[in-house]
Formats: C-alpha cells, structure tokens, sequence
C-alpha cells in the first residue's frame, strides 16, 4: 500500500530493492565503495542513540551491517528485512543477530518488545510511511525511543526528475519517486526511494503517536573534506537527516 498523493510508479520500492539486492550487497561490502557510509553517516548516527537496553530492532535492517556494529557494541538485536536475499545474507554474516523476514508494516513481534527501534536509512525506502511509523510505535516500550536516519529532504528533492532534469529545490515539496543510478570505484548501483518533505514525516510521526525528541543533520568535518573534496558540499547542505522519537504520553 502506497500512502495518499504518492505514485509509486506501478513497483513498490521494495520490489525494486529485492531485484537489485545482489548489487546492494556488492555496493555495502566492498571497501571504500559507500564511504559517506563508512566515514560520515554511522559514526553520527552512532552519537544519537541510547545505550544498550534489553532488546534494539533493527528495523529495515537489510544485509545486516549497522546490527553487526550494534551487536558489537553490545545490544541485544533482532534484526527484520523484507528481503529475503538481504536477509540471507546478513544471516550468513552473522548467524547468532536472531533476524526476522517481514514487511515494516507488519513484524511478528509483540508490542513493547523494544527499548530501541533503529530505522536506518529506511522511511525513504518505503511505499507507506505512516503504517511504518505505526510499527515501530508498537514494538517501543512505552519509555523506549527509535532512532531514524534518512536522506535529507534537501538533497533528495534534487536527484533527477522523471524529466530528467536536476532541480535541487524546485520539487521539494512534493512527494515524488526517485532513482538514482550511482557508480563508485567500478561498483554500480541504483537507488529507489521516495522524496518527502520533513513534514510529511513529522505528519506520519504525529500518526502514529510518536514525538519528535531530538533532529539532527550531520556535518561533514573539516578532515573528511580535506581528505576528498568532492565532500565539501555537505559543509553548506546535509546529506543526513536523524530523528529521535518516543511514544506519545
């Protein structure tokens, strides 16, 4: 189910990420390919969450490298992914991460089980945000909170148009499809996901009965762009944007 006034495009994105799941493991698993990754986006995200509590989902987890990193620092996680080549592959990563094949909109687990739900880099990558929200509402203990990254608005309202044209604001407050075919380092892959402006996901947040506790929009540091400065964008528009949420009341 697509949410109201978004035209998936006749695919959802999760159909468009299980047909290219063998080139997302490719792009995620070799070294220096998904530097902003590596360098950039995880040791932010890493500063925003809680510590370790009885259980973290990992929500969207895909091939498994952020519950690798979690399970490292000591949560207990569950990881869920719709995909199942994804999830066979962060499984045979790491086989003790307990991991779940379903849908965001509906995940076999109880109601409270989580002191944390992580969404990394996922609420652009589904077709109904607010049903996604409602969910991980439902698994967060009542004094729990979920961490979100995603793509900034600002910078997903410039990928390329279906005109083909690149407008960096000029369709900002729309809800649109994306496709972004990128290629690093001889690794090619196309990424699908949704634009939406903050509001829409502040409106979806407010369904689903979450507060906003915390946003943050990462800066790269004068290092990183020292070391590349096909970097140095990000010193004057994020790349990034991160939520803190709790349950309402």
């Amino acid at each position: 189910m697509a949410e109201s006034g978004y035209d998936h495009g006749g695919a959802s994105i999760t159909d468009a990420w299980e047909e290219q799941a063998e080139g997302w493991i490719r792009w995620a698993r070799t070294p220096g390919v998904d530097d902003y990754y590596e360098l950039y986006n995880l040791p932010n995200f890493l500063e925003l969450l809680p510590p370790p509590g009885r259980r973290t989902v990992d929500l969207g987890c895909g091939e498994g490298r952020v519950s690798r990193t979690l399970r490292g620092l000591g949560h207990h996680i569950v990881g869920v992914e719709p995909s199942a080549v994804l999830g066979r592959a962060a499984h045979d990563a790491d086989p003790t991460i307990p991991l779940v094949r379903a849908d965001g909109v509906a995940v076999p687990l109880a109601s409270g089980i989580a002191d944390l739900v992580v969404c990394f880099m996922v609420l652009q990558d589904v077709d109904d945000l607010t049903a996604v929200c409602r969910e991980i509402a439902r698994l967060l203990r009542p004094d729990g909170v979920a961490c979100t990254a995603i793509v900034h608005p600002l910078a997903s309202s410039g990928f390329p148009d279906p005109g083909g044209e690149f407008q960096y604001v000029g369709r900002y407050l729309e809800v649109m499809r994306n496709v972004l075919l990128a290629e690093r380092a001889g690794v090619e892959f196309t990424f699908h996901s949704a634009h939406r402006p903050i509001e829409a996901y502040s409106r979806a947040f407010e369904a689903a009965g979450l507060v906003i506790r915390a946003i943050r929009e990462p800066a790269i540091s004068d290092a990183l762009v020292a070391a590349d400065s096909r970097l140095a964008r990000h010193r004057l528009l994020p790349n990034f944007l991160y939520f803190t949420l709790g349950r309402v009341g």
